[in-house]
């Protein structure tokens, strides 16, 4: 977790370099995450969590991106535009037989054990 540590002069908060690598990576993460060319399916669905993510932010916060750029020391609109830049090119686009594997685990049947195997993104 973020810690806010205070200087002595003010009560601005200061970030630690090393939790700015921290923040960093998370971004990077996502960033590896969503330019996957492989077939494994568990990396096909953490690509398209990290697809959304960085489109719309997590469910539960939808600024979450802006605040991890913020931590980070980056500037979001700065990052965010990079990103949609990116979308726009195809960076992050599923290819066909990505899509086809990713497709076959969405539409698969629940086993009798299982209540869903649709991902809530």
């Amino acid at each position: 977790m973020y810690i806010k540590r205070y200087t002595q002069r003010d009560s601005t908060p200061t970030i630690d370099i090393s939790e700015r690598r921290l923040w960093f990576a998370i971004i990077a993460q996502a960033l590896s995450d969503a330019k996957y060319r492989g077939t494994t399916l568990q990396e096909l669905v953490e690509k398209k969590r990290a697809i959304v993510w960085l489109k719309k932010g997590s469910i539960e916060s939808p600024k979450w991106l802006l605040n991890v750029c913020h931590f980070a020391g980056y500037d979001y609109t700065y990052v965010k535009e990079k990103i949609n830049k990116a979308m726009e090119a195809g960076i992050f686009d599923f290819s066909k037989e990505q899509l086809n594997i990713y497709n076959k685990y969405i539409n698969r049947k629940p086993h009798y054990k299982q209540t869903r195997w649709r991902i809530s993104l």
